[in-house]
């Protein structure tokens, strides 16, 4: 029978044996197939009268020869990646280097990973074959692979170890626990095993929030990243996980609030990051023995300070929302105090009218208000002569404008008519000029009228 593909592939492996086709244009394509199955093979194209045949093999030969390819014998337990710079500056993994010329070196940095311990320990003991492929030549590299450490081999176990409750193996400072026992120190049992829902902060969560071990009914959390940490009876806080107020603190620092999936503020802190105060202590100004106001009452207290109104009934501005644009007159209390810090305002009601009036704090901040006795109001309109003036305005426009037009119309006629004038005066002409003038009587001659015979 003839030979498969891999036994011809093993045999040219083991001699390290370099195969080239020579063949035929039409079967090149053929015959590549056959090359990317076969190590060490090229395909070369041969002239019909084989001339070529000394240059193919010395052309594919120069390939070769100017070629590097490492290979190994490694199993499916083991990876071998190669890096290398070839002729360049930077270094790439890669175990083929081209272009290479006699007596050029190359250097490959070679990796053994072990990816997973065979289960036959007879394989545990092993070596691997890097070679460059068709050359005699290759490195052999013993492995020994530590797929088990001293603490694991039988004569090092513990039984039922007092370090697992007596109720497990330990081994290599873990404990391997009995049938019905778990947990870290085996210390849990199956009964206790019904504790799991304990763990859980909702039916469909996770045990521990996936951040922690349950142990006995009762979360172990997890370490968090560097020297963050994870809490929380279902391991749902931390420390690392929720926005951060402008000084960079989770929750504003525990005086302020807790991360436990979003801030969790303390009593007296609101928002997202617990930055906002609910102590409206801040917006309450110094007014004497009066009744205290919150933002003088012009305005809202968030967050400790005073958002001033700004609407119909008024504008105010100021720390404690205590100077204004337009103020309430209702609301003025109207003493005479003689005082040089006045601040000026004026308030105009719903018809137009305004109020001005000024005020100012005494030395024990007591506020002091100077208001005008007299409403200013405009002058009521007369509707009857605005009426008037503005429908005789409207028929005075109006007149004068069909005045216009009528003088523009009778401009328009009168060049018209000049100009038809000028074309009535070409057309007559004298009866010297008038080509068409006859006299009215004309004189014919008989043409066989002849006086002599008469």
């Amino acid at each position: 029978d003839y030979p498969s593909l891999s036994q011809i592939n093993k045999i040219l492996v083991e001699n390290k044996i370099n195969v080239i086709f020579a063949v035929p244009e039409q079967k090149i394509p053929l015959y590549n197939i056959l090359s990317s199955k076969i190590e060490a093979s090229y395909a070369g194209k041969l002239l019909k009268d084989s001339s070529n045949i000394v240059h193919l093999i010395q052309g594919q030969y120069n390939k070769i020869r100017s070629k590097v390819i490492l290979k190994n014998s490694s199993n499916e337990f083991m990876k071998v990646t190669y890096v290398s710079k070839c002729l360049g500056d930077n270094a790439k993994e890669t175990n083929v280097c081209e272009n290479m010329t006699v007596g050029t070196t190359v250097d490959f940095d070679i990796t053994v990973e072990l990816l997973s311990c065979p289960q036959n320990s007879s394989l545990w003991n092993t070596n691997i074959e890097i070679s460059p492929i068709g050359l005699q030549e290759y490195l052999q590299v013993d492995v020994d692979m530590l797929c088990e450490c001293d603490c694991e081999k039988p004569e090092n176990e513990i039984v039922k170890s007092e370090n697992c409750s007596y109720a497990g193996t330990f081994e290599c400072g873990i404990c391997t626990c009995e049938k019905n026992h778990y947990g870290k120190e085996c210390e849990c049992d199956e009964i206790q095993h019904s504790k799991l829902f304990q763990c859980q902060q909702t039916n469909t969560s996770e045990l521990c929030s996936g951040r922690g071990e349950c142990i006995c009914g009762e979360c172990d959390c997890y370490a968090g990243p560097g020297d963050e940490e994870i809490f929380g009876q279902y391991c749902q806080c931390d420390t690392f996980s929720c926005e951060r107020d402008s000084e960079g603190k989770i929750c504003g620092g525990p005086s302020r609030g807790i991360c436990c999936g979003k801030c969790i503020c303390q009593p007296g802190w609101t928002g997202d990051d617990c930055d906002c105060t609910e102590d409206q202590s801040t917006c309450i100004a110094s007014i004497g023995n009066s009744e205290p106001l919150v933002c003088s009452g012009h305005g809202d207290c968030i967050c400790g300070k005073c958002k001033c109104h700004n609407d119909e009934h008024g504008s105010y501005t100021g720390l404690y929302c205590e100077d204004c644009n337009y103020l309430d007159v209702l609301a003025l209390a109207v003493r005479k105090v003689e005082n040089k810090n006045e601040k000026l305002c004026v308030f105009k009601d719903n018809d137009g009218c305004s109020f001005t009036f000024k005020y100012t704090y005494n030395e024990s901040n007591e506020l002091y208000i100077f208001a005008q006795n007299i409403k200013e109001c405009p002058k009521p309109i007369n509707v009857p002569l605005v009426v008037g003036i503005v429908a005789g305005g409207v028929f005075l426009i109006g007149l004068i404008a069909v005045l216009i037009i009528r003088f523009c119309i009778h401009l328009k006629d009168l060049r018209d008519y000049k100009k038809f004038q000028e074309e009535v005066d070409k057309l007559k002409w004298g009866q010297e000029t008038n080509p068409l003038y006859k006299k009215a009587v004309s004189s014919y001659q008989n043409p066989t009228y002849n006086p002599k015979n008469n």
